[in-house]
Protein backbone atom coordinates (compact mmCIF):
# COMPACT_ATOMS: atom_id res chain seq x y z
CA UNK A 1 0.00 0.00 0.00
CA UNK A 2 1.87 3.47 -1.14
CA UNK A 3 0.85 6.26 1.47
CA UNK A 4 2.19 9.53 -0.13
CA UNK A 5 3.59 10.40 -3.56
CA UNK A 6 7.38 11.52 -1.96
CA UNK A 7 10.07 12.34 -3.72
CA UNK A 8 13.05 9.83 -4.01
CA UNK A 9 16.20 10.07 -1.17
CA UNK A 10 18.08 11.08 0.40
CA UNK A 11 15.89 12.96 3.45
CA UNK A 12 17.55 15.19 6.05
CA UNK A 13 16.10 16.87 8.81
CA UNK A 14 16.70 20.03 10.82
CA UNK A 15 16.85 19.85 14.94
CA UNK A 16 17.81 22.61 17.08
CA UNK A 17 17.48 23.09 20.71
CA UNK A 18 17.71 26.51 22.49
CA UNK A 19 17.45 27.57 26.08
CA UNK A 20 14.49 30.08 27.13
CA UNK A 21 16.13 32.78 30.07
CA UNK A 22 14.35 36.27 31.59
CA UNK A 23 15.53 38.51 27.73
CA UNK A 24 13.16 36.34 26.34
CA UNK A 25 10.40 38.56 27.06
CA UNK A 26 7.93 39.00 24.31
CA UNK A 27 8.27 34.39 23.35
CA UNK A 28 4.51 34.05 24.98
CA UNK A 29 2.95 36.95 22.63
CA UNK A 30 5.21 35.60 19.78
CA UNK A 31 4.40 32.11 20.28
CA UNK A 32 0.58 33.46 20.57
CA UNK A 33 1.00 35.35 16.86
CA UNK A 34 2.37 32.17 15.02
CA UNK A 35 -0.34 30.08 16.08
CA UNK A 36 -2.65 32.68 15.28
CA UNK A 37 -0.94 32.50 11.72
CA UNK A 38 -1.05 28.81 11.36
CA UNK A 39 -4.65 28.76 11.96
CA UNK A 40 -5.36 31.24 9.36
Amino acid sequence: MKLANTPAAPYYAVIFTSLKNNADADYEKMAEKMEELVKN
